[in-house]
């Protein structure tokens, strides 16, 4: 074995005793499972794991994995001419939850009145992974090394109601026009800029390190517990400007439909539909 990879293993061992420990304190004092692993797959490490683990895996066909599971790197196809476009549909019970990570360009949600989901724009290095037992879409566009990118579009059936929408943006841009209707939106940024139309969600969490992050929800603000902690930037609550450093709670405590906005720096704006 090198020498390389033993010293890889021995600090994978030694992470993974301490954050065990970690964990095991914060679910005695109170901390949940759920609470746990919803911030570790937010956060920044998670991705890089992620896409380091895929890489080395490759981008063939895993048949140690559920023979149903449709997974392949759209440059798999045989058919799919380089820079070329490509487009998949499928159908609206096929899929529960949308994971995106957006490493350049732009991708966009659209809500369709026709009961069916189409992806276009996509190219031979995006990636895209249905795991068919979870129902989970994944879709992730990377820096492009030729000419100008075309946009990445979803479009969605209006009525669809996702249980999860995670969005993690390194740079680029997400939009989503129409109403976009998910139980939970988690959305992360790095730098980039977020613009949703119209969001139903039970639960929001914006994590931010830059950027700028724009949506409307739903109802008004005394429909939801809303809790900010902004180390600087710029935050509009309800068209309510709150510059520097903010710690506070909005709306109505104890509300079963909650906002959670997190923020290093960059511009936050959380409006309401009946605001």
């Amino acid at each position: 074995m090198k020498k390389f990879t033993k010293i890889a293993l021995i600090v994978v061992l030694i992470t993974g005793i301490v954050g065990g420990c970690l964990a095991g304190v914060g679910l005695v004092f109170g901390g949940s499972v759920r609470s746990i692993t919803g911030n570790f797959t937010n956060s920044r490490l998670y991705h890089v794991l992620r896409r380091a683990c895929r890489d080395h895996e490759g981008p063939w066909w895993d048949m140690d994995d559920d023979f149903n599971d449709y997974r392949h790197s759209l440059g798999d196809l045989d058919n799919f001419n380089h820079g070329s476009m490509e487009q998949r549909e499928f159908l609206p019970s096929e899929i529960d939850s949308i994971d995106i990570e957006i490493y350049s360009g732009k991708v966009e949600i659209r809500t369709i009145p026709e009961d069916e989901i189409r992806i276009s724009g996509l190219t031979d290095q995006d990636f895209l992974e249905l795991d068919t037992e979870d129902r989970e879409l994944s879709l992730e566009r990377e820096y492009h090394d030729y000419g100008v990118m075309e946009d990445l579009i979803i479009e969605v059936p209006e009525s669809k109601v996702f249980s999860s929408l995670d969005v993690h943006l390194e740079s680029g841009q997400f939009l989503s026009s129409g109403k976009l209707s998910v139980r939970e939106g988690d959305f992360t940024l790095m730098s980039g800029s977020v613009q949703i139309e119209l969001l139903d969600a039970q639960e929001t969490d914006i994590e931010m390190a830059s950027g700028d992050f724009a949506v409307t929800q739903t109802g008004k603000l005394e429909d939801y517990a809303v809790r900010t902690k902004c180390a600087s930037g710029h935050l509009v609550l309800n068209g309510e400007e709150h510059a520097g450093t903010t710690n506070a709670r909005y709306g109505t405590a104890g509300s079963l439909k909650k906002i959670d906005i997190e923020s290093s720096s960059g511009s936050v704006a959380v409006n309401f539909e009946n605001q």
